[in-house]
């Protein structure tokens, strides 16, 4: 079978003529050549070869060939040439002959000898017009559907890159531009979905809202100047919890940390760690002065029955501290509570919270642990 490949349609059809006889043959060429550019051969044999290493448009064989039949000849050049129009000529109208060409040879045209020439051009020309027509429409869909690939690339490509302008849109959407961190927006809805599930399933998350000290100064600072000490405090903050805790910016100079499967001692433990490293890293103001920051450390659902609740309580609990000069832990009580231990000039706790906290599951712990 010749390579598969969209032949080209010349202005003059081809037609392969398998005629024994000479005389037939010259009478054909004489009536048919010019219009159609005929090729002739003698034998089954020469026309199998031909259609190996030629395009044609119609196949007009003999039924009585030496050797091998007509019949057979126009069998094998459906895997030769499926799309060869494909005519019998023969001295016989046996129904049998013509019912074997039709199943056998998928004949296009039977023709009877001797033919009428007029007739026979009308054939022939409507062969050809019609195996042009299939391989235009054929080369139609193989370029419809080169189409089709290219566009269908184009599309995942499309698609990949929306999905990266989404996926780079809702990040942009929940992480604040300073910090890195993610926004109020974010934690409101982490905070509440935490909530949730605590609800659920009988399980207690911790809250730390944190602000750093002096909130005059850092403003009268101005954006651009309090952008490091926001950016340093952020890496300080992310560093120091576990991979599964969130730590948000909540406003200009507040920040939370919601902390997933914590009871509220250990939270107030891990709060005095943050409020411990803040200070040892020495952290300054635009003016020299050091970065301290006023923390309240709150629970779900020991400290309210909904996530506004606790979010509220927690920040009083902050802002308590802040009343009282900064730099210190308050966790939320049903009364004012004093000041956690360890804290730079707090009051001392009690051995009864002590005791309280470590009783509570033991030290948080940080990142890593």
């Amino acid at each position: 079978m010749r390579d598969e490949q969209t032949p080209v349609e010349s202005a003059v059809p081809a037609i392969l003529l398998v005629e024994s006889d000479a005389e037939v043959t010259e009478a054909f060429t004489r009536a048919f050549d010019g219009e159609f550019a005929v090729h002739a051969v003698a034998s089954g044999e020469e026309a199998v070869d031909a259609l190996q290493s030629q395009d044609f448009a119609v196949l007009v064989a003999d039924y009585d060939l030496p050797g091998m039949s007509g019949i057979e000849v126009l069998e094998q050049s459906i895997q030769a040439a499926p799309d060869l129009r494909r005519f019998l000529v023969t001295s016989s109208s046996d129904p049998k002959l013509v019912m074997a060409a039709m199943n056998r040879a998928r004949i296009d045209q039977y023709v009877i000898k001797p033919w009428d020439e007029a007739a026979l051009r009308i054939a022939l020309r409507r062969a050809a017009e019609t195996r042009a027509t299939l391989l235009e429409a054929r080369a139609q869909m193989s370029r419809l559907r080169a189409q089709n690939m290219a566009l269908g690339q184009k599309v995942k490509e499309r698609t990949r890159e929306i999905g990266e302008i989404a996926e780079r849109q809702r990040r942009l959407s929940v992480i604040d531009g300073t910090t890195g961190l993610h926004n109020h927006r974010h934690f409101r809805e982490r905070w509440q979905g935490e909530v949730r599930r605590c609800r659920r399933y009988g399980q207690t998350v911790a809250l730390i809202h944190l602000e750093i000290d002096h909130a005059a100064k850092v403003q009268d600072a101005g954006p651009g100047a309090t952008d490091g000490i926001l950016k340093d405090l952020a890496i300080l903050l992310r560093s120091s919890v576990r991979g599964v805790d969130l730590v948000a910016r909540f406003g200009i100079r507040e920040y939370a940390i919601v902390l997933p499967a914590t009871p509220k001692p250990n939270g107030a433990l891990l709060a005095g760690r943050l409020s411990q490293c803040v200070r040892d890293h020495t952290l300054k103001m635009p003016g020299g002065a050091l970065v301290t920051v006023s923390v309240g450390v709150g629970a779900f659902p020991d400290d309210g029955d909904t996530s506004s609740d606790v979010l509220a309580r927690t920040r009083s609990a902050m802002k308590r501290s802040r009343a009282v000069g900064g730099n210190r832990v308050y966790i939320v009580s049903d009364e004012d509570e004093g000041l956690l231990p360890g804290q730079e000039d707090a009051a001392p706790a009690s051995e009864e919270a002590l005791r309280a906290f470590s009783s509570s599951g033991g030290d948080y712990g940080l990142a890593g642990d």
